[in-house]
């Protein structure tokens, strides 16, 4: 398996994009992997994918710099000037081998949270 770059790209609008530019206030952008596969686990802070692990990354830079997406907590991708937006783009590194055929679904979750 192979590491699989996704974004909802347009010629106008490259990468997912927090729009925060009615804000007022600076913001942390934060991504968490809220609900898991179903036969797939995601993979713990700082290892790669496995034998049904997979791994799930964020970038807001193009990634000069990434940070990894886990299911234990909130993981900050980006800071927030007020006034502003935050793009950013997500990489999912597939299992190396997986013991199901089944398709495999999980929800990620997107917050912005005053700084």
């Amino acid at each position: 398996m192979s590491k699989h770059y996704y974004s909802n790209a347009t010629p106008s609008n490259p990468y997912f994009t927090a729009d925060t530019s009615n804000s007022t206030v600076d913001n942390n952008l934060q991504l968490q992997i809220t609900s898991d596969a179903t036969d797939w686990n995601a993979a713990t802070a700082g290892n790669g994918p496995g034998p049904d692990i997979y791994r799930l990354n964020a970038s807001s830079d193009n990634w000069a710099t990434e940070n990894q997406i886990v299911v234990a907590s909130a993981t900050t991708i980006a800071s927030i000037t007020a006034g502003n937006d935050a793009s950013f783009d997500l990489r999912f590194d597939a299992p190396i081998s997986t013991s199901t055929g089944a398709q495999q679904t999980i929800t990620i979750t997107a917050t912005v949270v005053k700084q």
